[in-house]
């Protein structure tokens, strides 16, 4: 499996240690680098999770804008400045900094939710809030047809 796919539920203990599910240890094992980069995303505070090969992608995006213009500069400090860079240890846990887990709303169950290229940890309430308002705002539930295809 090359994609972060699937939702778990996992524990967060006190010291804000939680197990990674074992299919996205085998993305992140197949990584150039073991490095994992965490943000929590200002619009929907769910924290985000990426490999250093995702941020490649990102910073090849980024690279596109203007230099000095505002959003470069929004752009380069959320994905540079404010990630939590960490591993997995040998447990399969990761620890999550106290003023991520605030700002995520975390307490004691962090729900993993695969995004494909990413993964996302959430408090299950707030996801589930999140969803709702998606779900409300959406009303086209179609995907695209796949590139060279007809719809």
């Amino acid at each position: 499996m090359n994609r972060f796919v699937g939702s778990f539920e996992n524990r967060v203990d006190k010291k804000g240690r939680v197990s990674v599910p074992a299919s996205y240890r085998t993305v992140l094992a197949r990584q150039p680098t073991q490095e994992l980069y965490l943000g929590v995303d200002p619009e929907t505070g769910g924290i985000d999770g990426w490999s250093d090969s995702y941020l490649d992608e990102i910073e090849a995006r980024i690279d596109q804008l203007p230099i000095g213009s505002p959003k470069r500069d929004l752009m380069e400090l959320q994905y540079f400045g404010a990630p939590h860079i960490t591993q997995v240890d040998g447990d399969g846990r990761i620890v999550l900094p106290q003023r991520m887990r605030e700002q995520a709303g975390l307490q004691e169950i962090g729900l993993f939710v695969g995004r494909g290229k990413f993964f996302q940890l959430w408090d299950p309430e707030r996801l589930a809030a999140h969803k709702a308002r998606l779900q409300a705002s959406v009303s086209d539930t179609e995907l695209p047809p796949a590139p060279g295809m007809r719809s």
